[in-house]
């Protein structure tokens, strides 16, 4: 019997909607109990990355301010974290700053609407694994993560990457990246 097509899609604001995300196509999920901290103050975004997440396997937890993303992460360290850049509290990069000093961060991929190149380069100094402009496909942080922790897995290098996929400076999975 044919399973019935199903797909999310989520509007992150007015004319702007993340692409759909094929939630038929998982067989085997790809994150199968991995941790994943999902990071973002729009509660549609945190529900519509988690829903994608879970359909690959992922547990996950959300928190909707750069405070509770570092408590999360200091309570409970998360195998990936999906995080927005401008957040109450705190800031992702504070965040970043944060995670930076656990012994043993996490793969972070920032999902943001700052197109600011600066802000992405620091994002990157302060050890990102990848940077994506909203809106984004929900399939792209998902795909990303899983390539991520799979070359973690594997004992190889992560590398950092921008909006479009281009790699930065190669780092150690784990490593600051400075």
């Amino acid at each position: 019997m044919r399973r019935p097509h199903l797909e999310l899609r989520i509007h992150c604001c007015p004319g702007s909607s993340f692409a759909a995300f094929p939630l038929d196509h998982v067989s085997t999920p790809r994150l199968q109990n991995k941790s994943i901290l999902i990071v973002d103050d729009d509660e549609d975004i945190l529900s519509s990355i988690e829903l994608a997440m879970r359909a690959e396997g992922a547990i996950t937890s959300k928190a909707a301010d750069g405070s509770a993303a570092v408590l999360a992460c200091q309570t409970a360290p998360p195998d990936a974290v999906v995080l927005d850049m401008m957040l109450p509290k705190a800031s992702g990069f504070v965040v970043l700053e944060k995670m930076r000093e656990m012994p043993n961060p996490p793969v972070v991929v920032m999902v943001t609407a700052n197109l600011g190149k600066r802000h992405q380069q620091y994002a990157h100094d302060l050890g990102v694994h990848a940077y994506m402009n909203k809106p984004v496909s929900l399939q792209r942080p998902v795909e990303t993560i899983v390539k991520l922790l799979e070359q973690q897995q594997q004992g190889g290098r992560t590398a950092n990457t921008g909006e479009g996929g281009s790699a930065g400076p190669a780092r150690a999975a784990g490593a600051s990246g400075h």
